[in-house]
């Protein structure tokens, strides 16, 4: 296992584009060129899970801007899921923005995304606020926000 922080595509859009596939498959997901337009820019960036063949099996894409950052999206393999590797990155970009004086993280989650809402509070993120029809017509959304200061 190896979880790597990436600023550049260098071609790993086409395999972050297919994850998110997988893993949001009745939802709109990212193409390739997404990932790749969106790393091109300084501000964002992407915590990828590899296994020992150097095979992607999760990853978070994040921005950050200032002493904040959101997280975009973030997957794991659905045959991968429920192995700890969306706590791994998770620590592991925690850890991270710490070292890099980032006083606070966001994300959206969808309402009906039990699993990954419960990783959140698990890690002390926090609702803000509820967005409602965020992801299309009664697809609502949670704000969350944990404080790293």
């Amino acid at each position: 296992m190896l979880i790597q922080f990436i600023t550049e595509g260098n071609g790993l859009e086409y395999p972050l584009a297919l994850l998110h596939q997988s893993a949001f498959p009745e939802h709109e997901y990212w193409k390739p060129e997404d990932f790749k337009t969106l790393m091109a820019l300084p501000t964002h960036s992407a915590c990828v899970y590899m296994d020992k063949e150097n095979v992607m099996l999760g990853f978070l894409f994040y921005s950050k801007i200032i002493d904040e950052a959101e997280i975009v999206t973030f997957a794991v393999s659905p045959p991968f899921q429920g192995r700890g590797i969306g706590k791994a990155i998770l620590e592991q970009f925690i850890k991270k923005m710490k070292m890099e004086n980032i006083k606070s993280v966001f994300l959206e989650v969808a309402e009906d995304n039990k699993k990954a809402y419960q990783l959140y509070c698990n890690y002390n993120f926090e609702v803000q606020t509820k967005r409602v029809d965020y992801y299309g017509k009664n697809k609502n959304a949670y704000l969350m926000l944990k404080s790293l200061s």
